[in-house]
């Protein structure tokens, strides 16, 4: 269970890792102020 619970908690922080890098790619690509 608590492999489950660490897989779990991996997959979701991975996520949130690969939703940030995308934001700020993003971003840095449309405000090039931000860069």
């Amino acid at each position: 269970m608590t492999r489950r619970v660490r897989r779990s908690s991996w997959i979701s922080y991975t996520a949130h890792q690969v939703e940030i890098i995308r934001a700020s790619a993003h971003h840095s690509a449309t405000s090039p102020r931000a860069a």
